[in-house]
């Protein structure tokens, strides 16, 4: 093939962020493009990160000096590259200046406000050597691709050429029949990770009285397991996180929550707890930052910012349970439109194409 891309990622297929924002949709490329994938940290890293443990400073090293190396010497001026967030992070844009100065166009994907880990650092350091760097490598891309309205307003006001397609999953996955069955137990779910179940708990409180109104259980899948005494005094139970089986697991809920607090960081997130429970055909439940709001598209999902309102809405649920499996019914062919890699890909490759 004549046409090349050449995905920059963070990381392998084994995090989230690289596997739904690209690896996902690698086979469809092929049909058109060779494609090259270089991530920046490996398996190794992630194995450490999901035991919470540190990486040397030696292997990070070794990662910069690799990735120097990669873009160097293994890009050629007619390959299209497409870079998650930046090629190395917490170092300066030298290597994005210098795809711009050899005259090879590249694509900037981002689905979470990294930039806000510069320039709202609590390192006065950080704030001063990287504050702007985000800023300057978006000037100098050729495209940015965002997943979320936060996101895509950021890039804005330092590109023209920018595109909003948010994180999702394949269709593939969720061919499944929701086989809904109302129970007298509301079964109330949460899918997420160790660095987001912080936001279970700003909400434990809608739960402690909630059982004087509505017979629930609370269903945690990903759930760090150091935040369980937290959960003493509601009725909950605990899934192990399993690629293969979390859509089936997803189904199984009545309702789907994602609480966030509103802070910066959390206004770039792309609503992706939504469009999983979506896709598995349920109501959801969610803090009404902006891409939450915009991924309610049929305005019947519920949001909630305090206790009393998630309470509240957790009663709604169970008392109108015909009503919520409609939504859910909705929500399955909204996801099918505008959240799945089917319905998007096309935006990818048009702007591949286009470029």
């Amino acid at each position: 093939m004549d046409k090349s891309i050449v995905f920059f990622t963070k990381y392998t297929s084994k995090g989230p962020s690289s596997r739904y924002r690209t690896f996902q949709y690698i086979p469809y490329y092929r049909k058109e493009y060779e494609i090259k994938t270089i991530p920046f940290f490996s398996d190794h890293y992630l194995t450490q990160l999901f035991s919470n443990k540190s990486s040397s400073l030696f292997y990070l090293f070794s990662r910069v000096l690799l990735r120097i190396f990669q873009v160097l010497f293994k890009i050629s001026k007619k390959d299209l590259v497409v870079i998650e967030y930046e090629l190395i992070p917490f170092f300066p844009p030298l290597l994005e200046y210098y795809l711009k100065l050899r005259g090879i166009k590249f694509i900037l994907d981002y689905d979470d406000a990294i930039f806000h880990n510069y320039d709202k650092s609590r390192h006065q350091l950080v704030q001063k050597l990287f504050g702007k760097k985000i800023p300057t490598i978006m000037k100098i891309a050729t495209h940015i691709t965002t997943g979320s309205p936060y996101l895509t307003a950021y890039a804005k006001l330092y590109n023209n050429s920018v595109t909003e397609i948010p994180t999702s999953v394949s269709n593939s996955r969720y061919m499944f029949e929701n086989e809904y069955v109302e129970n007298d137990i509301l079964n109330i779910g949460w899918v997420g990770s160790k660095t987001t179940s912080k936001n279970v708990i700003a909400i434990l409180d809608a739960f402690k009285s909630l059982e004087n109104f509505v017979p629930y259980k609370l269903s945690l899948i990903g759930f760090d397991d150091s935040l369980i005494p937290f959960l003493k005094d509601i009725k909950y139970s605990i899934i192990e996180w399993n690629e293969s089986s979390e859509p089936i697991e997803i189904s199984k809920f009545d309702v789907g929550i994602m609480p966030l607090e509103d802070n910066l960081f959390n206004r770039g997130k792309c609503g992706f707890k939504l469009v999983q429970y979506m896709a598995c055909g349920i109501p959801t439940i969610s803090t009404p930052l902006e891409a939450n709001v915009k991924i309610n598209r049929s305005k019947k999902n519920l949001h909630a910012t305090t206790i009393d309102e998630w309470r509240k809405a957790f009663i709604d649920v169970s008392r109108n349970r015909s009503f919520f499996k409609q939504v859910g019914i909705e929500n399955k062919l909204y996801f099918q439109k505008y959240y799945s890699v089917e319905s998007n890909v096309v935006h990818y490759l048009s702007i591949f194409n286009n470029i």
